[in-house]
């Protein structure tokens, strides 16, 4: 079995979800660029994905809510850690268990991309 198959197992589902202002046409051809730690911020709650995206609306000024969903197995495991700013454990997994958020230390192209879906109203 593959490293990236046992850390999909573990998590026990295959896709995590980011949300932003930016337009689906942008993340589409740009993918996700990492932010603050030079991280994409990533959860296993879309709902709470959701809340990112109009927080992040203060940021950029935009009116769009964009939810993205992201292929876990796409990802390079030894780039996803726990969330800097919400816990003080290091692995991913675990970051998702107490906080349901962990990082992507990287940019995540778009061939990584399950799904960019615009929830403006």
């Amino acid at each position: 079995m593959k490293i990236n198959e046992i850390l999909t197992e573990s998590v026990g589902h295959d896709t995590l979800w980011h949300g932003t202002s930016e337009p689906v046409e942008v993340i589409q051809q740009q993918g996700l660029k990492g932010g603050r730690h030079h991280a994409v911020f990533l959860t296993d709650n879309p709902d709470l994905a959701l809340e990112y995206g109009v927080t992040d609306q203060e940021r950029t000024g935009n009116d769009t809510v964009t939810l993205v969903s992201v292929n876990v197995k796409m990802l390079d495991p030894r780039l996803l850690v726990g969330d800097l700013d919400h816990t003080t454990v290091d692995n991913w997994v675990e970051s998702l268990k107490e906080t349901d958020q962990c990082m992507y230390l990287g940019d995540i192209s778009p061939n990584m991309l399950l799904n960019v879906e615009d929830y403006s109203d």
